[in-house]
């Protein structure tokens, strides 16, 4: 990422938790970046299915282009605002535009300019992994790079791994345009970046599986 980015954070009610800090948000959105690139470099047609079913064999140049999209967008990026806020059962959001609305997002020389992401509760939780808040961070950048939308299944928004699975298993349509499944998709590639040593558990429904309960004290 653009090593002269500025780093605006705006701090709101925040209960739990404690606020991320500007060296740690710098950490995460090069982190960010990073799985980007590494998904260009070291592309996977495994991968892509896993994530995106039969859209990731018929889809795989286009998936390459756009991660390669979202290369240039970050790297040109000199200003991003991180808003830390206090709405529960959120790891983050973002206001997207009409614009960026559509399939494949708006041209390069449209993207917002000065992007603003929410920072909600579960970012500054323990329950989440490293690897799990640095892809919510994927999840918005997505949205506002190449149009993705938050999908439903099951009636319910389409995040975390276990319902990404399952979208890319059954309506992979639907999977190639959810921003979690995109999320999950470059998450992925974590072993090929210079944070492969950080916490990037509960990146897999079989990972997901082992996380404790909400309630438990382990």
């Amino acid at each position: 990422m653009n090593p002269s980015l500025t780093i605006n954070i705006r701090l709101h009610k925040i209960n739990p938790g404690t606020p991320v800090s500007e060296a740690a948000a710098r950490e995460m959105l090069n982190a960010a970046h990073s799985l980007i690139q590494a998904a260009h470099g070291h592309s996977s047609d495994g991968i892509k299915q896993n994530w995106f079913g039969a859209c990731g064999k018929s889809k795989t140049g286009e998936i390459d282009e756009r991660a390669k999209k979202i290369d240039i967008y970050l790297q040109g990026l000199k200003t991003i605002s991180l808003s830390c806020a206090g709405v529960e059962g959120s790891i983050a959001a973002y206001n997207q535009k009409d614009r960026e609305k559509v399939e494949g997002g708006a041209p390069l020389g449209q993207l917002d300019k000065l992007p603003l992401i929410i920072l909600n509760q579960g970012f500054h939780s323990d329950r989440y992994s490293w690897g799990e808040k640095v892809c919510s961070i994927v999840h918005e950048i997505t949205h506002m790079t190449i149009g993705t939308s938050d999908e439903k299944y099951g009636g319910d928004d389409a995040y975390g791994a276990v319902i990404c699975e399952k979208l890319a298993a059954e309506k992979p349509d639907d999977a190639y345009k959810n921003a979690d499944n995109w999320a999950y998709y470059f998450g992925s590639y974590h072993e090929h970046t210079p944070d492969k040593s950080k916490d990037w558990r509960y990146m897999t429904a079989a990972e997901v599986a082992k996380r404790p309960p909400l309630n438990s004290t382990v």
